[in-house]
């Protein structure tokens, strides 16, 4: 999770030189901003390995540290924190966590600092041989004046244990429940006793109407009950037992436990729960189904269900219900009945549902995205077994004369529950850089914003794949946004002179305003507008400005073009700058070309030092003449850059920069006015 701050005021003692104290001193105060106390859990993991046959691992705790969510949501002063076990469905609750505020999940105080939370293990004897991860979500909530809580954010970690085979032995379950109805003759409940070994067990009964067949299943031993007549010969009444199961000198005991009916009003519901999870994010709907057992042929229905239930339909034997879509729940857990009424028996189907949000982007409500912005994607775990995030990045790009596409794949580890990847930094990559200037009429295009697809695959540590997330139809411009957008430049005060030439770089996704106040002004007719997802360039001649203009500063919005006195000599310059596109800037000074001669020299036959050989190397000296102090950082940008392009004396320049330092910046020398040197790529006459 990135550093996030609040704003704090700071006391500063101020004295003039040389007094250290006293009442020549004054104090000031300033803003700054420091890190918030932010989510932290120590230790960050439980971890435990268990042998099995041996007692439970001893109690272990957390610390768990809550962030200061009032400087984060503003809407908010109040915050109350749940901590949340994400049980898969099926799985067993090996972990029980208390604390001294915690009561169920909540704890019953707002705006918590720091709190210990004791973790004791439990049900350890029904897991199977191997690594078992309990996912934990601490999850916060913002209290509304009518004391109602909204989600904001959550924080996620783990508690695992590492099962070793013993002496023991795993079963699924310590307590089996069987019905049977002497009315219908159909025995229900429990189907079998699971036991997580591979080789056959020895298994005894105390009472006969446990009877139980062994099979192999996927490295398991099930043992299913049968139903049998010892059962069928029961009374009405309730009856237990035990099964002794042994693997050697191992041995362990389980209960089972028989209701014997005779009622012709039962039906039966199988299965009768279910635990899912929704991902809001995805606006995904679930349907699942139970069947019914109905040997007296009732008249069944449906009569109500949970509000997070969209349909529940009974048809030919089958409840056959659906999910509401995602998007329309409040991250959190939901826990509900659908209940089944025939005349005056009921039946509940319980269903669990917790709704996540598995993606949280920063890609939407604009247009397109500046590559090396800070936007974001983070991607929570939704499956434990998860352990990295694979990104693929399909991208088109058009411009600068080329086309082409290209897929790219880049993987990240999971930390702490979840993954923070901002795309931007690998579509960056992409873009090529101009390697000429295109000479044309208004408007020049440049290139066409990039289409990305970017897909996050949730993997496993076999590569499996858990889940997907997929956003596209996202357009990408290079570099950082500029400070004068939508005009891709980061200076907006610039000197000009009479034959200035001024360039400057927009998208056409819609006419520009600061474009439309130029064109008032100017007297050359303008481009007529036409959509699209290009970023052209728009050329503006200080001299086909009004003629009332010509000593007056042009403004449009935030630029400002401000009139210089005519120098004897204009030096054009276009340099390529973050957003891939030129940038310009009108110099005052004069040129030099020094050409640089490299010697060969070395010892021959006849002499001890002859020259064999010469080489030149011609650069390019240009002296900005006078600049305006806006424009100091310009000229860093221009130093910075890869490519340019110099007009002087009628002849154009390929060159890059090859200064080290803005000596502008350097108080007392040269303040308004450097010598910049370039080298020359080629000439062209």
């Amino acid at each position: 999770m990135p550093i996030r701050t609040k704003q704090e005021v700071q006391y500063v003692l101020v004295c003039p030189p040389g007094h250290g104290g006293g009442s020549m001193c004054s104090t000031i105060s300033t803003i700054v901003d420091v890190p918030i106390r932010d989510w932290k859990i120590n230790p960050p993991q439980l971890n435990k390995v268990w042998q099995m046959g041996t007692a439970a691992p001893g109690q272990l705790f957390q610390d768990f540290t809550f962030p200061e969510l009032e400087f984060v949501y503003y809407n908010y002063t109040n915050f109350r924190f749940k901590v949340k076990k994400n049980i898969a469905s099926g799985a067993v609750d090996f972990v029980n966590l208390t604390s001294v505020k915690l009561v169920g999940d909540t704890f019953n105080q707002t705006n918590l600092n720091t709190e210990r939370v004791y973790c004791d293990f439990q049900n350890l004897d029904n897991l199977s041989v191997g690594n078992h991860v309990q996912p934990i979500t601490i999850e916060a909530y913002g209290i509304d004046s009518n004391n109602q809580e909204h989600f904001v954010e959550s924080y996620y970690t783990e508690i695992s244990v590492t099962v070793q085979a013993g002496t023991g032995i795993s079963t699924d379950k310590n307590v089996y429940n069987l019905t049977y109805n002497k009315a219908d003759g159909l025995l229900s409940g429990d189907d079998k006793i699971i036991v997580f070994v591979t080789d056959p067990v020895t298994v005894t009964a105390t009472e006969p109407f446990i009877n139980l067949t062994q099979e192999s299943v996927n490295s398991q031993r099930h043992l299913k009950f049968q139903n049998n007549t010892v059962i069928q010969n029961k009374a009405v009444g309730t009856y237990s037992g035990t099964v002794t199961i042994q693997i050697g000198t191992a041995v362990k005991n389980v209960t089972v436990n028989l209701e014997v009916i005779n009622d012709t009003t039962v039906f039966y519901v199988s299965p009768s729960a279910f635990n899912t999870s929704l991902q809001k994010n995805l606006s995904e709907t679930k349907q699942f189904s139970s069947n019914i057992s109905n040997p007296n042929n009732l008249t069944i229905i449906v009569d109500s269900k949970p509000s997070f239930i969209d349909t529940a339909v009974l048809n030919n034997g089958v409840l056959s219900f659906t999910t509401v879509n995602s998007s329309t729940l409040s991250v959190g857990n939901y826990s509900g009945e659908i209940i089944l009424r025939a005349g005056t028996v009921t039946k509940k189907v319980t269903i669990n549902i917790s709704v996540v949000q598995a993606i949280t982007h920063d890609f939407s409500g604009s247009n397109y995205y500046f590559a090396k912005d800070a936007n974001k994607v983070v991607l929570n775990k939704t499956s434990s077994s998860s352990t990295y995030v694979k990104m693929t990045l399909k991208m088109f790009f058009n411009g600068f004369g080329q086309q082409y596409q290209e897929e790219e794949e880049y993987t990240f580890p999971y930390f702490k529950g979840s993954v923070e990847i901002y795309p931007g930094d690998e579509v960056q990559d992409f873009f090529i850089m101009a390697k000429d200037i295109t000479t044309a009429l208004d408007p020049v295009y440049q290139y066409s914003l990039a289409l990305v697809e970017m897909t996050f695959e949730e993997m496993n540590e076999l590569d499996e794949v858990q889940s997907t997330f997929v956003l596209d139809n996202i357009y990408f411009a290079p570099g950082k946004k500029p400070k004068c957008f939508p005009v891709f430049t980061n200076y907006p005060i610039r000197s000009t002179y009479n034959e200035s030439v001024i360039k400057l770089s927009v998208d056409r996704l819609s006419e520009k305003d600061e474009l439309n106040k130029l064109f008032t002004q100017y007297t050359l007719p303008k481009p007529a507008h036409v959509s699209k997802f290009n970023v052209d360039q728009f050329t503006f001649l200080r001299s086909s400005f009004s003629p009332a203009l010509k000593r007056k500063i042009i403004s449009s919005n935030i630029m400002q073009f401000v009139p210089l006195p005519e120098p004897e000599k204009i030096i054009h310059i276009e340099w390529e700058n973050d957003n891939l596109v030129f940038d310009w800037f009108s110099a005052s000074g004069d040129i030099k070309i020094p050409v640089d001669i490299d010697n060969v020299i070395g010892e021959s036959n006849e002499y001890l030092e002859e020259k064999f050989d010469s080489v030149d190397r011609r650069t390019l000296t240009v002296n900005t003449g006078w600049i305006l102090k806006e424009e100091i950082d310009l000229i860093t940008d221009l130093l910075k850059s890869r490519l340019c392009f110099i007009y002087a004396e009628g002849v154009r320049y390929k060159v890059f920069p090859i200064t080290n330092k803005n000596e502008l910046k350097d108080s007392g020398k040269n303040t308004f006015s450097m010598d910049i040197d370039f080298k020359i790529l080629d000439n062209e006459n």
